[in-house]
């Protein structure tokens, strides 16, 4: 890709949670669709959402009381994440916003590639009109 001075990225912000996630959809989908076409980009991180859910999902169905561990790992490792953000900001409230905003494009993204790996239609576009 060649790249320049000149060229430029506009990311228009959402302004709710359902924006945030129709967002993070839409790229789960599209990254499906460019993985179905170019196999050997894909990344085994992008999956990693799918395996702690069927992990859980495992644990929960034989019974196990251990089915709590990966959630509650996966938490603390989005809240251990927000926390030098928090203090940069000197912002105590974005130890909350910001895990639930990285657990929301983790779900949606994961969504997002399920969606495209079935086939179904291209999510409507949610950016904001200028």
């Amino acid at each position: 890709v060649w790249r320049s001075p000149a060229s430029y990225l506009h990311m228009a912000k959402r302004q709710t949670l359902s924006g945030l996630f129709r967002l993070g959809s839409r790229y789960g989908y599209w990254r499906t669709r460019q993985l179905l076409a170019h196999p050997g980009r894909a990344s085994p991180k992008e999956f990693l959402p799918w395996l702690g859910a069927a992990i859980t999902v495992v644990l929960a169905a034989s019974g196990s009381t251990l089915w709590i561990i990966p959630p509650v790992l996966y938490l603390l490792a989005l809240l251990f994440d927000s926390m030098p953000t928090a203090v940069a900001w000197r912002s105590p409230l974005l130890l909350f916003t910001r895990p639930l905003a990285l657990l929301l494009l983790h779900t949606s993204f994961s969504a997002g590639l399920l969606w495209g790996l079935i086939g179904l239609p291209a999510p409507r576009n949610d950016r904001a009109r200028r």
